[in-house]
C-alpha cells in the first residue's frame, strides 16, 4: 500500500503536455519547465512552470542536450562529440578584437598610417641617385644634359601639350660636339647588309631606278668595303624567291636578321630605295604631326612601315660596340629612322648644329652607334631620275655612291657636303668620276651626265613636283644626316 501511494504521489507530481504538432501526450518530469517531444523533437513548455533564469533577459532555458553552453539549444551542425575537435580557432574569429587586423593594413608593424593616396611608408628609402626621372627618359646614354632653357629629355617641347600633335615643338639646338679622335670599335667584327630596292612594277606607282640603286649599292659594299656576298640580304621585287621580295613581313624580318645577333665590332648597313610616305602621328611626339614611312611592295594589303616600328626593330636593339649605317632614298625620309639627333641645315653645313629631337619615348640604341643618311627633308620628295646616267637611278643613292667612289667622302662632313653639292648642281656636277680614281658610278650604269628630265613618281601614281631648281639645273631635295648621338662630322668616314 505504501508503495502504491508513493507511485500515485510520483505520477501526481508529473504534468502531462500535449504536443501541438503530432498530437502526442507527453509526461513531463517533475519540476521541468520544458519537455521535448520524442516524435517530432519539438521543445514544449510545461504549463505552470517558469523557465530557469538565463544569463540575459529572454535567454533560452536549459537544453536537453548535454554540454550545450549556457543551457542554450545546440548550434547548427552536428551534435557535440560527433567529430573530433578541430585546431584552435578553427571556424571562429581570429584572436584579438573581432575583425581588427594587427596594425594599419599593409603597413609594417609599428609604422604610422600613411596619408590617404600617398605611398605606404617602408624601409626602402629613396631610389639610388635621388628621385626617379621623368617618364620615358630612357636608358642613359652619351647625350649629356640639355642646354639651359631646353625641355627635359622625355618631355614635350615648348608650346606643346602632352598628347597633342602638330607643328608646335620648338627645336632644341646643340653646339657641335668637341673635336677629338673617332670612337674605337673592337676589331674583327662581322659585316652584314640589308639592301632593298622596290620599283612596284606593273602598278600605277611604278618607279624605274630602285633596283638599279640596290645593285650598285651591293656592288660597292662587296668590292670596296669588304662585305661578304653571303652576308648581304638582297630584296627586290624582281626576285623569284618569295622570301626575297620586299613585302612588309620580309622587310621587318630582314631588319631583325640584320641586328638580331649583333655584337661589338660589327658593322651593319641598311639601304632602302623605294617609295616613302607619311602617316598621322597620334603620340604627339612628331613636330609636324606626321610619322615618316617606308612603302613595302604589298602596302595595299599589309600597310606602310612607320618610323616608330623601324626604330624599335632596327635601332633600339643595337648593342654597345656595334655600328649601323643606313641610306634611305625615299620621299619624306629625313627622320625615317626616328633617330634622336638631326644635323639641321639646308645650306652650308658648317653653320648647322645637331638638333635634339628626343621626346617622351626613347629612340636611341642599346649602346651602339646608328647613323642615317636620307634623301631629303621630311617635307620634301626624292627624285627617281635618268639625269645622271643612261638608266634610271635614285638621285640620292647616285650622289652617295659617286661621292665615295670619287674620293670626296674622307669624313662624314665631306660626304654630306658632296652629296648636297651633286644634287644642287645636277648632272653637270655629278656625271664624271672625279678625283681619287675610283669606280665611276656613271660608267657602271652606262654613262654619265646628261639625260632626260626628272620623272620622280609619288605613291598613288601622280608625278612628283619636278625636284629641279628654279633654273632647271639641279634638285631641290637636301640630303640629311641623323644619329643616335651627336658626333664630330670631321671624323673619318668608314663602313
Amino acid at each position: 500500500l505504501d508503495c502504491a501511494n508513493r507511485n500515485q504521489q510520483h505520477f501526481s507530481d508529473m504534468s502531462q503536455v500535449f504536443c501541438p504538432t503530432c498530437r502526442t501526450t507527453i509526461v513531463a518530469p517533475p519540476g521541468s519547465p520544458v519537455v521535448q517531444c520524442g516524435i517530432c523533437r519539438n521543445l514544449i513548455p510545461v504549463p505552470g512552470m517558469a523557465p530557469a533564469p538565463g544569463p540575459y533577459p529572454g535567454a533560452p532555458g536549459p537544453s536537453p542536450y548535454p554540454g550545450a553552453p549556457g543551457g542554450a539549444p545546440p548550434g547548427f551542425g552536428a551534435p557535440p562529440g560527433m567529430f573530433p575537435p578541430g585546431p584552435p580557432g578553427f571556424g571562429g574569429p581570429p584572436p584579438g578584437p573581432y575583425g581588427a587586423p594587427p596594425g594599419p593594413y599593409g603597413a609594417p608593424p609599428g609604422a604610422p598610417l600613411p596619408p590617404y593616396g600617398g605611398p605606404a611608408p617602408g624601409p626602402y628609402g629613396a631610389p639610388p641617385g635621388g628621385a626617379p626621372g621623368p617618364y620615358g627618359a630612357g636608358a642613359p646614354g652619351p647625350y649629356g644634359a640639355p642646354p639651359p632653357g631646353a625641355a627635359p629629355y622625355g618631355q614635350p617641347g615648348p608650346g606643346m601639350a602632352p598628347g597633342a600633335a602638330g607643328p608646335t615643338l620648338a627645336p632644341t639646338l646643340y653646339a657641335p660636339p668637341p673635336q677629338g679622335p673617332p670612337p674605337m670599335f673592337p676589331p674583327g667584327g662581322r659585316k652584314k647588309a640589308l639592301i632593298i630596292g622596290i620599283c612596284y612594277r606593273g602598278t600605277e606607282s611604278q618607279l624605274n631606278g630602285c633596283i638599279n640603286d640596290a645593285n650598285c649599292m651591293k656592288y660597292m659594299l662587296t668590292t670596296k668595303f669588304g662585305y661578304p656576298a653571303k652576308d648581304v640580304l638582297f630584296m627586290t621585287d624582281d626576285q623569284a624567291d618569295p622570301l626575297l621580295k620586299p613585302t612588309r613581313t620580309n622587310i621587318i624580318n630582314g631588319m631583325r636578321w640584320l641586328v638580331g645577333d649583333a655584337r661589338p665590332g660589327d658593322s651593319l648597313f641598311f639601304h632602302y630605295s623605294g617609295h616613302g610616305g607619311q602617316a598621322r602621328d597620334r603620340s604627339g611626339e612628331e613636330a609636324d604631326g606626321m610619322n615618316e614611312t617606308l612603302i613595302p611592295l604589298d602596302y595595299r594589303s599589309a600597310g606602310q612601315i612607320e618610323d616608330d616600328e623601324i626604330n624599335r626593330v632596327l635601332v633600339n636593339p643595337l648593342p654597345s660596340g656595334a655600328r649601323l649605317h643606313a641610306v634611305v632614298d625615299a620621299c619624306h625620309s629625313g627622320t625615317v629612322l626616328d633617330l634622336p639627333f638631326l644635323w639641321r641645315g639646308t645650306g652650308d653645313i658648317d653653320h648647322a648644329n645637331w638638333e635634339d629631337l628626343r621626346r617622351r619615348t626613347y629612340k636611341g640604341t642599346a649602346g651602339g652607334e646608328a647613323i642615317s643618311f636620307s634623301g631629303c627633308l621630311d617635307s620634301q620628295t626624292s627624285a627617281d631620275t635618268t639625269a645622271f646616267a643612261k638608266v634610271a637611278t635614285g638621285a640620292m643613292t647616285f650622289a652617295f655612291i659617286q661621292s665615295i667612289e670619287s674620293g670626296r667622302a674622307r669624313t662624314y662632313k665631306d660626304l654630306v657636303i658632296s652629296m648636297r653639292s651633286l644634287l644642287k648642281s645636277g648632272p653637270a656636277g655629278g656625271g664624271g668620276g672625279g678625283g681619287g680614281g675610283g669606280l665611276s658610278l656613271g660608267s657602271l650604269l652606262g654613262g654619265g651626265g646628261g639625260g632626260s628630265a626628272l620623272t620622280s613618281m609619288l605613291l598613288g601614281g601622280a608625278y612628283a613636283l619636278l625636284n629641279r631648281g628654279p633654273g632647271g639645273g639641279g634638285f631641290t631635295q637636301v640630303p640629311q644626316i641623323s644619329a643616335s648621338a651627336p658626333f664630330d662630322l670631321n671624323r673619318p668616314f668608314s663602313l
